[in-house]
This record gives C-alpha cells, structure tokens and sequence, in this order.
C-alpha cells in the first residue's frame, strides 16, 4: 500500500464523518471502508490534495529526509499546504536544522501560526490519556525520537 493511501483514508473518514454520525460500534466499519475506496482511487476518480502530497513536495525542497504524520483535529483548519510547510518547518527547528523559514516556507503566511500550534501539541505529548505513542517513540528501536525537545523558540516568534 502506498503511503498516499493511508492520508486519502483520513480525509475520506474526516469528510464523511463531518457530514454523519456513526455510532463507536460502526467505525471500525467506516474506517475499512474508507480504507478500501483509499485503494481504489485511481478506479473512482476521487483524488484530493492531501498533506502527503505537500509534505513530499516540500520535503523535497528542504532537502529534508522523508517522513510520515497524520492530522491532529484542531489542525484541520489549515489547508495542506501550509499545514506540511509548517511540519517541515517546525521539524527542521526541532532536530537544529533550521531556526528561519528558507524560500518556499516563506510563501505561506500562516505557516508560522500553525508551526506554534504544532510546537504546543509537542510540549504536551508525554501527559493525558493517550501517551502510547510517545512511549514507543522513545524507545531506542524508534531512534529516541519522541524525546526531542520541541522548538519552544517558536511560539516567541
């Protein structure tokens, strides 16, 4: 399966999600649904700019290596674009890479707003509930990844 698929599956899930309620018991349903309709994209015709597609773009552009994250809800206000600048962005700040947006980051004015949200959700990522993920990426298998410490210089910016 293709990277692309896993991000069309989330916007099929969000877009159809925004407009039915399905009760817990039926979501694993509409998530293998999605998921099979993901796969067969090229047969329907229903291909959407999603972050993968930025993302690999501005990768690209960065020089950076390639990666793969998925939406946090409250982001979904930002269109793709600008959502995966600031993800570079923010990642390249966050390994030292880069503490200045390079030419194609420039172009997307909100790029900055959105690289603050991401750097808050970093502060918060090891508490609450949901910590899972956190503890597996910090774990030497992963390469320690989840124990950089966010790009805090950000939201001073």
């Amino acid at each position: 399966m293709m990277e692309e698929t896993l991000f069309l599956t989330m916007n099929l899930i969000d877009r159809f999600l925004a407009v039915q309620l399905v009760i817990r018991k039926k979501l694993q349903l509409v998530g293998i649904t999605t998921l099979l309709l993901a796969c067969k994209y090229e047969e329907f015709n229903i291909i959407v700019p999603t972050t993968y597609v930025f993302m690999r773009q501005f990768l690209k552009a960065s020089q950076s290596d390639k990666m793969l994250c998925l939406v946090e809800y409250a982001m979904l206000r930002f269109p793709p674009s600008i959502l995966t600048a600031a993800a570079v962005f923010t990642a390249q700040c966050t390994l030292g890479v880069s503490r200045e947006w390079n030419a194609t980051c420039e172009k997307h004015n909100s790029s900055l707003e959105c690289s603050k949200l991401l750097v808050s959700f970093h502060q918060k990522v090891a508490v609450g509930k949901l910590t899972g993920v956190h503890q597996k990426y910090s774990t030497s298998k992963y390469g320690n990844a989840a124990r950089c410490e966010p790009a805090s210089f950000l939201l001073e910016a």
